[in-house]
């Protein structure tokens, strides 16, 4: 059988599910609950949906310089975090059988809801280097950029991933423990930080006018704000490195258990169907 990331055996997938993450993911629940995951979304879109105000302003003011208007570019990821939000719900009602895939649910539909997020700023990149350089080489060059980030990162993951689950060599995902780091930050400081923000456009619109008026500055930001999308990119990869293994989690989910060593209870949770039948109800 060919190797690939998807059809290893639990022998295998053991090289790549890691202890750390076995038990991130049985601490999760009791750390964050639902209620702040489903908060985390919900920001997630409301940043989406602030975004999707530049298309509008952009028609207007610059006209439509990729081929099709920008406030249909920008709308679309509106509608389909709404989806991605649902597409968690539904995820969760499953958590109450399987506790020990509360991270792994999160972590996938957050890759998605990042995802319609990074694909709006890369637009809003796009327009910016459109304006300076032209809307056709803006494209070639931006469509050209993102497409060697693109690809490797998927040769990186592809061999960190083969040789975890195959190579019997051990792997790590740095960028995943920094953005563990983050997320941590963001719960307790984020409304801090965002504050000041919302303050200020309310009651000092103009406030930072000259930084749009000044060429110099300008063309910085049109010609390098490319690399906020593509760092940002590689924090996504790293998110979905770290689904993989909740993936062979969920594939092999009583033998992890078993290797484990946690209760019926713990690993399934109180109100599962397997912990019931456990107990003879």
């Amino acid at each position: 059988m060919k190797k690939s990331i998807w059809n290893a055996s639990l022998e295998e997938s053991m090289g790549l599910v890691t202890d750390q993450y076995i038990q991130t993911s049985m601490e999760d629940i009791e750390k964050n609950g639902y209620g702040k995951k489903i908060i985390g979304f919900l920001t997630v879109e409301f940043f989406i949906f602030l975004i999707s105000f530049i298309g509008p302003y952009s028609d207007k003011e610059v006209g439509n310089i990729l081929f099709v208007e920008a406030k249909i570019l920008f709308s679309i990821p509106v509608w389909l975090g709404l989806l991605v939000i649902v597409h968690y719900l539904m995820d969760v009602r499953k958590i109450r059988h399987n506790r020990i895939l509360s991270y792994y649910y999160f972590n996938w539909n957050m890759f998605l809801m990042v995802s319609l997020l990074n694909y709006q700023v890369f637009v809003l990149c796009a327009i910016g280097s459109a304006m300076f350089f032209g809307s056709l080489i803006a494209v070639i060059l931006n469509l050209s950029i993102i497409i060697f980030v693109i690809a490797e990162r998927y040769l990186w993951f592809k061999k960190e991933v083969l040789n975890g689950l195959y190579g019997n060599q051990s792997v790590s995902n740095p960028l995943n423990d920094v953005l563990e780091k983050f997320v941590v930050l963001g719960r307790k400081y984020g409304g801090l930080i965002v504050f000041p923000f919302v303050v200020l456009r309310l009651f000092l619109p103009n406030q930072g006018k000259g930084i749009y008026e000044n060429d110099f500055l300008r063309s910085l930001v049109m010609i390098f704000g490319i690399g906020g999308p593509i760092l940002l990119f590689y924090f996504i990869v790293a998110i979905v490195f770290s689904c993989i293994e909740g993936f062979y989690i969920n594939k092999y989910m009583e033998d992890y258990r078993i290797l484990s060593g946690y209760s019926i209870e713990d690993w399934y949770g109180k109100e599962s169907k397997r912990y019931k039948e456990s107990l003879g109800e």
